[in-house]
């Protein structure tokens, strides 16, 4: 996937669903019959449609999700045979987005959960986008209720995403910028106070050193020689042999491991993205119960180059963050957490190295572990303590 819009699919205008703005649309074909007709036609083979369904009915994964994984087709294919299979339209968002006043009327954030987006009114009925035929029997109720009539049309998970953030990225960024409460928050914190006090505290140095200039050049003395001392007394502390408890948790078999999403804030981080996807791709967990979320600020034109020159994994989206009135990793992080799908929610460095084995210990400790673990913090350690001063210090 990536940040890009979709190329052209079957360009789906207004009036090749106008033909069937009154009818029922009752599907009659299912997934499970799309997937045997890929199967006839020679699109995918057995192995890929077992598995898939096994995956369906065992981890209530999505047909279309599963062989995306597997890389049985790729993603343009399989929404175009979907189409036809279920003689619905296939939208292509390219250059035709959705009308902003039908997303004022819905939470974007239950679109981007759930992979529907209103696109267009016609006539009495509005034109609903999933990325998931099967859902739609049970989401048409509270759509209906909204909408009022609905017809339905297909389009991948990724451009359905790609369209709400055009068409509602700003109301997300300020969501995001305040999805913490204000007096648990720093957003409304004032620099001016911090800034008067580092001056004064400057300007009383100065004024110490010009009265005193024996008294301040001992006291220079004293406390460089204390920091010193409690330097050499931290590495001394950091070689004695010391007791680290351990957490021993039974190994989960495949089928029971849990959905992990992966959020990783990216900024000006073009030089490294590529080893970073490398480290990412080493970890020893299921592909198909594994996400990752590459979080960009939406003026990272650096960064955003660098991924779109690389071939991403199929389990790594690239989310542009919108613009918004300020720009933390924070935000940056709320914002990405309603794209997260897993029951477990990991927030990676840039920089980081995780262990292959890792996300299979999370997941054990967290299926293990009664109500009161609620987050796990890796052990850190250092891969580069020879590559600067700052690492050897």
């Amino acid at each position: 996937m990536s940040i890009t819009s979709l190329r052209p699919l079957a360009r789906l205008q207004a009036r090749q669903l106008a033909a069937r703005v009154g009818q029922t649309p009752v599907l009659t074909q299912t997934v499970e019959t799309f997937g045997l007709a890929l199967l006839r036609a020679g699109h995918i083979s057995s192995h890929h449609l077992l598995s898939a369904l096994a995956a369906k009915t065992h981890h209530k994964r999505h047909l279309i999700d599963s062989l995306l994984t597997m890389r049985a087709m790729p993603e343009q294919a399989i929404y175009a045979a979907l189409s036809r299979h279920l003689a619905v339209g296939l939208v292509d968002f390219t250059n035709s987005l959705p009308d902003p006043a039908l997303i004022a009327l819905c939470d974007p954030i239950t679109c981007v959960k759930q992979a529907w987006v209103p696109w267009r009114k016609l006539g009495q009925t509005t034109v609903i986008v999933c990325a998931y035929p099967e859902d739609f029997a049970s989401l048409r109720p509270k759509i209906e209720a909204i909408f009022g009539p609905i017809i339905m049309a297909v389009a991948p998970r990724s451009g359905i995403e790609t369209a709400l953030m055009a068409c509602a990225g700003a109301g997300l960024a300020r969501r995001a910028e305040t999805r913490v409460a204000a007096a648990d928050s720093c957003r409304s914190y004032k620099t001016a106070p911090l800034i008067n006090f580092i001056l004064a505290f400057t300007l009383g140095l100065i004024l110490f050193a010009y009265l005193l200039p024996t008294a301040a050049v001992l006291t220079l003395g004293a406390v460089t020689l204390i920091l010193a001392y409690a330097q050499t007394a931290l590495k001394v502390l950091a070689v004695l042999p010391r007791h680290i408890p351990t957490c021993v948790t039974p190994a989960l078999s495949d089928d029971d491991l849990p959905m992990i999403s992966i959020m990783v804030a990216l900024y000006k981080e073009s030089r490294i993205v590529a080893r970073l996807i490398r480290r990412l791709e080493n970890l020893d967990y299921p592909r198909d119960k594994f996400e990752v979320n590459f979080l960009i600020e939406d003026n990272d034109a650096a960064t955003a180059k660098a991924l779109a020159g690389l071939e991403l994994p199929l389990w790594l989206r690239v989310l542009a963050v919108p613009t918004g009135t300020i720009r933390t990793k924070p935000r940056a992080l709320n914002y990405g957490l309603d794209h997260c799908r897993g029951s477990i929610i990991g927030v990676y460095d840039a920089e980081d190295a995780p262990a292959e084995d890792q996300l299979r210990i999370v997941a054990s400790r967290f299926c293990t572990a009664d109500d009161r673990l609620a987050c796990q913090q890796g052990q850190l350690d250092y891969y580069n303590p020879n590559s600067n001063w700052l690492a050897r210090c």
